[in-house]
């Protein structure tokens, strides 16, 4: 939409805070994210958002709670929604302040490691990729004096099998 229509939505209508949990209610119900503040069009109904007393339940400690999929969807004809009244019938227990603070820090730290992690092994993963191609595309592979194989001069051979050049040997 225009940043003209957004502006006007935003003025019109209710909209989360930084920090507020959004919620998918159509379809994959239940999923979380913690608004950022990112320019965003929530006006569609499918994603929601609870007013949430802090003094009672921290977000961060929602956000978790919300996790374990409480939820009780409608089911519709093709797909399945959360309505307000579903929200309005979750009862949430929860502990005091102190250790919702707790529980949430934990949680979001092992939720930063796993990212991190996830990191690693996508960079390794495309590291092996690249390596595999030197190796075994290329066929630079480290000859006996540690250097790139076939861009060294190392022979190559052609394979009527394969269909193409490969070392010697192989």
């Amino acid at each position: 939409i225009s940043n003209k229509l957004y502006q006007s939505f935003r003025e019109k209508y209710s909209y989360p805070k930084i920090g507020d949990i959004l919620i998918s209610a159509a379809g994959t119900i239940g999923k979380t994210v913690i608004f950022n503040g990112e320019p965003s069009y929530f006006q569609d109904s499918n994603i929601v958002w609870i007013a949430n007393d802090e003094k009672k339940v921290i977000n961060g400690f929602l956000y978790y709670y919300y996790q374990t999929e409480p939820w009780i969807a409608t089911k519709g004809s093709t797909i399945n929604r959360l309505y307000n009244e579903n929200i309005r019938s979750l009862k949430v227990t929860y502990p005091d302040i102190s250790t919702q603070k707790q529980i949430a820090k934990v949680l979001s730290g092992l939720d930063a490691k796993i990212e991190v992690n996830n990191k690693i092994n996508q960079e390794l993963e495309t590291m092996a990729r690249t390596l595999y191609d030197y190796w075994f595309v290329q066929f630079d592979f480290p000859d006996t004096n540690g250097n790139p194989y076939k861009s060294s001069g190392g022979k190559m051979v052609y394979n009527e099998e394969l269909k193409r050049e490969i070392p010697e040997g192989w």
